[in-house]
């Protein structure tokens, strides 16, 4: 009996159940086991867009410089962000089980929601060279995998542009910075980049990927890291923010 209809059978007698709402999934594995409706209600940013961190403006008032109250004062080493969705809801719990809780086949979800905001909003036509931002040897250990490379791999596929892995490093095992404020976050992050290879990037224009924007502390500590080396441009995009 052919591999589909044994699957069929299966789904009828066990269907699955969407890891949103946990009701009956008819899309199986093809969005990454979530249903049409959890999948719509994703809060995604949408025009105008902050020129700086890539959040939304749309319900902030009186906003003339096309930069959020949150960046008025802040001084990043990217040129600008991207983010999907807000980090929120749902894709705040996917995002979170992905990273901690080897949840990798929620990959399919965030390929989905990148693909389409790529698409949509025209965006990325000139990057060559797309960076993962990467994890210190010991984390990685412990952690198994970077999601923040899996992302990466996911854009470049979409971009078809290569993915460097091997370029930029962090050569300190920093604190998370989930629970420090904003000062602590800087001294937390400050010079735990470095690169490997410089003359892979120089006059390129380059991505820098990783899974949430908070602050854009840690992403613009690593463009710092990779603007010594002269690319033409540095860009980040991240999941949520």
């Amino acid at each position: 009996m052919p591999k589909a209809i044994i699957e069929s059978i299966i789904n009828l007698i066990y269907p699955l159940l969407c890891i949103g709402c946990n009701r009956p999934n008819n899309n199986g594995e093809s969005k990454g086991y979530i249903c049409n409706d959890c999948y719509s209600n994703i809060k995604r940013h949408t025009p105008p867009f902050c020129l700086k961190c890539g959040r939304a403006l749309i319900e902030i008032k009186n906003i003339q410089s096309g930069i959020c109250p949150t960046c008025l004062n802040r001084q990043y080493n990217f040129h600008r962000a991207w983010s999907v969705c807000n980090y929120e809801g749902l894709i705040k719990e996917l995002i979170h089980r992905f990273k901690y809780n080897q949840k990798i086949q929620y990959k399919t979800i965030f390929k989905n929601l990148f693909e389409e905001f790529i698409a949509t909003f025209n965006i990325l036509r000139d990057v060559d060279l797309v960076i993962p931002v990467p994890l210190h040897p010991v984390r990685l250990r412990e952690r198994e995998y970077n999601q923040s490379q899996i992302l990466a791999c996911m854009i470049s596929e979409i971009i078809k542009k290569p993915v460097a892995e091997d370029i930029l490093v962090r050569i300190r095992n920093t604190k998370s910075q989930i629970d420090l404020d904003e000062k602590s976050r800087i001294n937390n992050i400050s010079g735990c980049f470095a690169v490997k290879d410089g003359i892979k990037i120089q006059s390129k224009s380059i991505l820098l990927v990783d899974d949430v924007l908070t602050t854009g502390i840690t992403l613009s500590e690593a463009a710092g890291a990779l603007k010594e080396l002269n690319p033409c441009k540095i860009s980040a995009l991240t999941l949520a923010s």
